[in-house]
């Protein structure tokens, strides 16, 4: 699965270093983020469903409860289905919210195939500030040959989404991102690793937890879409990175 840390660590080398030019150098010595809440799948035995999924992240939330269909499969991967049908909503809810700096919101996926799903039905997991978006990815039957890929988050000028189409199945392996910056009021949108949009009305000021949920119909079938990873990462100022950056490229001099 390296696939998902260097994109991972790809993105995140974007983000910090868009004000901070440090070129291969930095990009080849610095981490930049720090996992508030991660699931990478690689230590869930196959059939683990949601609630009982390891969270490597420093906060390590649960989900409130199970689904009947999601689970991991094979490869520590795990697979959102219909083999059961069936809509659901699913949350983590922090105790105290969570305010200031910027963050990473990122779904890596593997593989899809909607083609048993109902038009409009969509997975959608976001992190939210109690009732509004902050970030949100969710992953959606358009039509009979259309999967789509959809950004939002919530400006000044009202919800702001993105959508990328794709075909109804698939087996190449992406990433989808959104940087938000709670100090500076701006939202960024990635597809696999390049920036797609940016907004600079960004309203949102505080984390009070996750949510996790399959609208529409869900009839019962064979489809699915397959995550290789999904978290919540903290990005530093550029300040930091700055510092971090010619810590390294000192090292290197030494």
């Amino acid at each position: 699965k390296s696939h998902r840390h260097m994109n991972k660590r790809t993105l995140a080398t974007l983000l910090a270093l868009k004000s901070v030019a440090f070129g291969n150098l930095a990009m080849a010595q610095v981490g930049y983020t720090s996992a508030f809440e991660e699931w990478t799948f690689d230590t869930d035995s196959v059939g683990t469903d949601l609630n009982d999924l390891a969270n490597t992240g420093s906060n390590g939330s649960a989900w409130n409860f199970n689904t009947p269909d999601d689970t991991v499969v094979s490869g520590g991967l795990f697979e959102i289905s219909n083999v059961v049908g069936g809509t659901s909503t699913r949350r983590i809810e922090y105790g105290s919210a969570v305010t200031g700096g910027s963050w990473l919101w990122q779904i890596d996926y593997t593989s899809w195939n909607f083609s048993s799903l109902a038009d409009g039905d969509t997975i959608t997991i976001k992190v939210v500030n109690g009732a509004s978006d902050v970030a949100g990815i969710a992953f959606k039957r358009v039509d009979s040959s259309t999967f789509q890929l959809r950004q939002f988050t919530s400006t000044i000028g009202g919800a702001r989404y993105r959508n990328t189409d794709l075909s109804i199945s698939g087996t190449t392996a992406g990433t989808v991102g959104i940087e938000f910056d709670f100090t500076a009021g701006i939202a960024r949108y990635y597809i696999n690793g390049s920036e797609t949009f940016e907004w600079t009305d960004f309203n949102q000021t505080a984390i009070t937890g996750l949510t996790y949920s399959k609208g529409g119909t869900w009839p019962a079938g064979d489809s699915h879409v397959t995550l290789d990873s999904m978290g919540l990462y903290t990005v530093p100022e550029p300040s930091t990175i700055a510092l971090l950056a010619g810590f390294a490229a000192l090292g290197l001099v030494i």
